[in-house]
């Protein structure tokens, strides 16, 4: 069974609290269950343990990623669950005009392809990391020199072309193994896009988290209604939102507020939408 899950708001809808619980139910019913994360971005800053995590590895890797690998027992292969990572940095005002912040201001970027085997490709934007504050610059820098293979230099422009060129096709490239590795795969899209690759698309349900609801969706319509969308010419763009506009649930359940442990608010939720699906 294949699951996709994608998130209503571009941060903090749910979606990894949501993956995590799932995969959790699904194990404890003895069901070979793996996670994927294929496409990823963090912040240097506001997520500054996948900083450490990254120069522990020497592997470049992301928050989301590094917790579902941690919940399948597969953080020796990370690289294969999260194909391609994103490490965006923030700008010192003072080096960069009064700007603090870019979209898409990449320090760091990792690229797998599983094609032939996996292979691993890091990339360094010198001059982000420049433009960043003088003590993160620092601890980039010692990011750059722990990363194996070590990172190839190239510029911000450069490094957004690969991200828009390959991304997908090398992150299909790995689903299609995870695929042949368990029962069930449980997907997890980025920020608020409608889908993380084509390939993620061939999913038997969608799972749309927005704080406080959970909207199940049949897998097939969802991917039409992503189709038809795309064809006129949102594919770069596309949110869950817009798709959404155009479906019917099959079915919706709620989510009690928490003060904290955030994938316990989802494990009855979760529950319920298992009985309905399996």
């Amino acid at each position: 069974m294949r699951l996709l899950v994608v998130g209503y708001l571009e941060v903090d809808s749910g979606k990894t609290s949501l993956a995590l619980s799932l995969v959790r139910a699904l194990k404890a019913r003895r069901r070979l269950v793996l996670a994927a994360k294929p496409v990823a971005g963090h912040s240097a800053w506001h997520q500054y343990q996948t900083v450490i995590n990254s120069r522990r590895l020497g592997l470049l890797v992301g928050e989301d990623a590094y917790r579902l690998a941690e919940e399948v027992g597969t953080l020796d292969r990370v690289q294969l669950l999260n194909p391609v990572d994103v490490l965006i940095a923030p700008m010192d005002p003072a080096k960069a005009g009064g700007l603090v912040e870019e979209p898409l201001n990449i320090a760091l970027m990792r690229v797998t392809s599983c094609a032939e085997g996996l292979k691993v490709a890091h990339f360094l934007c010198e001059d982000v990391i420049k433009r960043a504050p003088l003590l993160l610059a620092h601890e980039l820098m010692e990011v750059a020199r722990s990363l194996r293979p070590a990172p190839r230099k190239l510029s911000l422009s450069e490094a957004r072309e690969i991200l828009e060129r390959e991304a997908g096709a090398r992150a299909d490239e790995c689903l299609e193994l995870l695929e042949r590795e368990c029962e069930d795969l449980v997907v997890e899209s980025f920020n608020n896009a409608a889908a993380p690759t084509p390939r993620s698309l061939e999913a038997d349900y969608v799972l749309a988290v927005a704080p406080g609801r959970i909207d199940l969706f049949e897998g097939s319509e969802y991917k039409e209604a992503v189709s038809v969308l795309t064809s006129l010419g949102m594919l770069t763009k596309l949110t869950v939102g817009e798709v959404s506009k155009y479906l019917k649930p099959l079915h919706t359940v709620w989510v009690r507020p928490v003060a904290e442990s955030f994938e316990e608010a989802y494990r009855e939720p979760v529950e319920k939408l298992l009985r309905r699906i399996l």
